[in-house]
C-alpha cells in the first residue's frame, strides 16, 4: 500500500486537519500534517510490514527536530488505523476511535470512485 493516504478530521471547537501518509517503494515514509490556517508540518521516516495486514511507521524526524516516534496501521481494505502513538518512549491514545487514513486515488478520496 504504497502511495498517499489522508484523513482530514475536526474536533469540536478545533480547526480541521488533514493528516497525510506516504508510503514510499524504498521504504521511507513521509507525513503531512495541514492545520485549516496553520503551517504545514513534515515528519519523515520509515515504514515496514509488521504482520498481516499491519505496518509500521517510523518517524525520526519532525520539521528540523530529531525525533522518536511509532505508529502501528492495521489495513482494513483502502484504509489504515493507528490508536496510538509512541512518541520519545511515550504512549499516547489517537483519539476514540483512532487516527484512520483513506487512500487516495487520483487525488480523490477512494470511498468516491
Amino acid at each position: 500500500m504504497d502511495g498517499p493516504i489522508s484523513s482530514t478530521s475536526q474536533h469540536a471547537g478545533q480547526p480541521a486537519l488533514t493528516t497525510q501518509l506516504t508510503l514510499l517503494p524504498d521504504h521511507s515514509a513521509i507525513t503531512t500534517y495541514h492545520p485549516q490556517g496553520e503551517a504545514v508540518t513534515k515528519e519523515t521516516g520509515v515504514w515496514q510490514p509488521v504482520g498481516n495486514n499491519k505496518v509500521q511507521v517510523l518517524t525520526t524526524r519532525s520539521g528540523e527536530q530529531m525525533v522518536v516516534s511509532e505508529r502501528i496501521y492495521q489495513r482494513s481494505g483502502l484504509s489504515l488505523t493507528a490508536t496510538e502513538e509512541t512518541f520519545n518512549g511515550n504512549t499516547y491514545p489517537l483519539g476514540s476511535e483512532g487516527l484512520t487514513l483513506k487512500r487516495q486515488v487520483n487525488g480523490a478520496d477512494s470511498s468516491q470512485q
